[in-house]
């Protein structure tokens, strides 16, 4: 009993890991960030990091392409730190039930937010998009995402490994990018082991500036 009153939060509720079979809402977020206070040597922006990998995996696994990673990172610490700040001030009821009616929805970190439209007579999700091509939303992955984003009673089952391998290795560039706009100048020699043009590299950090 004692290590479940540890675990529990008066805005998140208990502790737990993430789902592996649906796309994690932003309770469930969360909830892991609680579940890895157990990594008692982490720092909390360490523990963010953590958070923030583990759920751009599950997004990876449904073959959606995910924000920046930073953006994502921020987005987890904002959610946490607010929760923190209603479960120890004594806010108004009405800020506290804001918050609290958004824990059950999608933590959505899908890079494209086009508007999507659900057609009963079909059965089929159609959506009107002007992103780039490498951030929009998979065909296939329409119907899953609206779902999430909506009712959530669909499951991932069968998996596009050849597409989440894609968007894990765009994932890792996105990684190399941030880190490499972070470096000194004098290790700017490092920037021909990533395959990346200069030109590449230098939208890809004023990018990641405008979005964080």
């Amino acid at each position: 009993m004692a290590t479940r009153s540890v675990t529990r939060h008066s805005v998140f509720g208990d502790a737990g890991e993430l789902p592996h079979n649906v796309l994690p809402t932003n309770r469930q977020v969360a909830q892991h960030f609680l579940h890895m206070k157990k990594r008692k040597n982490d720092s909390n922006k360490d523990k963010y990091r953590a958070v923030s990998d583990a759920v751009i995996s599950l997004w990876n696994k449904a073959s959606i392409p995910t924000m920046h990673y930073r953006s994502v990172i921020k987005r987890v610490e904002t959610m946490i730190s607010t929760g923190s700040e209603l479960s120890r001030s004594k806010s108004s009821s009405a800020r506290q039930s804001t918050f609290l009616a958004t824990l059950d929805s999608l933590f959505d970190i899908a890079a494209c937010k086009c508007s999507m439209s659900y057609n009963n007579s079909t059965k089929q999700v159609s959506i009107s998009c002007n992103c780039p091509r490498n951030l929009k939303v998979p065909p296939d992955e329409l119907l899953f995402l609206y779902d999430q984003r909506n009712s959530r009673k669909m499951f991932m089952a069968n998996i596009d490994f050849q597409a989440t391998t894609r968007l894990q290795k765009r994932l890792q560039r996105k990684i190399e990018e941030e880190t490499r706009c972070k470096m000194p100048r004098k290790f700017s020699s490092a920037e021909s082991n990533l395959n990346l043009s200069e030109e590449e590299s230098s939208n890809s950090c004023a990018s990641d500036q405008s979005v964080a």
